[in-house]
């Protein structure tokens, strides 16, 4: 057996390993398994493992997984089981196969697997740590900057915060969509990242350091601005109880110390990666109209540079629109 080989079977059994300590662990299920946020990213794994190897092999592999993680969890350990968790499984055994098909696959099909399995460990990684990051950040600013902000909303002429909380309180439907797609941002991401992956190869991992980075990034936003909203600020007065533009005016101005953590202030991260995701998807569907196009006209790719001009809209309009809402 040549060295190689070697190699090869002793990273597939340190991937399996590690994929089957993580599964059992009590620390990771609780911190990690169970948490929504946590199994969407891991569901973003599974898609993008079938969009680069849609075989059902590989289906049946990760529901055996998720079966085998089950047992441990449930059966053996006695963990709480939710919904969540069968989600977490799933992704963490497409994460396990994509690695393990990346180790053994060979030339071109290698170098995609690695450009799929990659990114897709930096982001479950990232989403793992994002909560201790969040806890640091939050020791080290216990006073926020929430009256600033406030007292700036208030000065607009309309208390946008309150108006947009209005509306979810009165509208669960609205609520309930806006936490869906909240939540499920990952995956939405892993479908951009792939579908660029798979058209533009290894060119594409641009796009997904920026959207990695939008994490990082809004941390060291959040450390140079630190609030909390004004849920926090206001408690059970918010949002049907604003203060009057007269009281505003006498709003004596300064850091505060209030209860709550960073976690619920990062929807200007959300949308900072929702309008990174419409505009790749507009240049990856003007890209392929345009190809299209081309083909069938012998013209320029007009489509394509249509994309250019409506994705910076795309992203601008949907920031304008939910800019009101960052604070709430």
């Amino acid at each position: 057996m040549s060295p190689k080989q070697v190699a090869r079977i002793i990273v597939t059994f340190l991937l399996i390993a590690i994929g089957i300590w993580l599964g059992q662990n009590r620390q990771f299920y609780t911190e990690a398994v169970v948490s929504i946020f946590f199994a969407c990213t891991l569901m973003s794994v599974s898609v993008i493992h079938f969009r680069i190897l849609p075989s059902w092999r590989d289906a049946l592999l990760v529901l055996c997984g998720t079966f085998l993680f089950a047992a441990i969890d449930f059966q053996l350990l006695h963990y709480r089981l939710i919904l969540a968790s069968w989600l977490s499984f799933a992704g963490l055994s497409s994460l396990v196969i994509l690695g393990v098909r990346a180790v053994w696959a060979e030339g071109a099909s290698r170098k995609l697997l690695a450009l799929g399995f990659v990114p897709a460990l930096f982001l479950v990684g990232s989403e793992y740590f994002a909560s201790n990051l969040l806890e640091w950040t939050a020791a080290a600013h216990p006073k926020v900057l929430d009256l600033y902000l406030y007292s700036f909303d208030a000065s607009l002429g309309l208390q946008f915060p309150f108006l947009v909380a209005r509306g979810f309180a009165r509208w669960p439907s609205l609520r309930v969509t806006s936490l869906i797609f909240y939540i499920g941002l990952a995956i939405p991401i892993g479908l951009i990242y792939v579908g660029r992956l798979l058209r533009l190869g290894e060119k594409a991992v641009p796009s997904f350091v920026a959207f990695l980075a939008t994490g990082p990034v809004g941390v060291l936003f959040y450390n140079l601005f630190p609030a909390l909203g004004p849920i926090h600020l206001f408690r059970e007065q918010f949002p049907w109880q604003p203060l009057s533009t007269g009281d505003v005016s006498r709003l004596f101005v300064e850091p505060v110390k209030i209860v709550g953590l960073p976690c619920h202030t990062f929807s200007s991260y959300g949308m900072g990666a929702a309008g990174m995701v419409v505009f790749a998807r507009t240049l990856l569907v003007g890209a392929r109209r345009g190809i299209r196009i081309s083909r069938l006209h012998g013209s320029r790719n007009t489509r394509y540079r249509g994309a250019l001009l409506r994705g910076p809209r795309c992203c601008l309009s949907l920031c304008s629109t939910g800019g009101g809402g960052l604070f709430v």
